[in-house]
């Protein structure tokens, strides 16, 4: 019974930090993206 509830809790918490990670990711993902549009911008002479 302990050694279950012991997989339990590895598949619980691994998703999590895995999930958590990705969002990282992305969130690091869209500062670089809106980082080369301002800069496109800023090249793009302005009428």
């Amino acid at each position: 019974v302990y050694g279950r509830q012991g997989i339990t809790v590895e598949n619980r918490s691994g998703p999590r930090r895995s999930s958590s990670k990705d969002a990282l990711e992305a969130q690091t993902r869209m500062e670089d993206f809106w980082k080369l549009m301002l800069e496109l911008q800023s090249l793009t002479p302005q009428e």
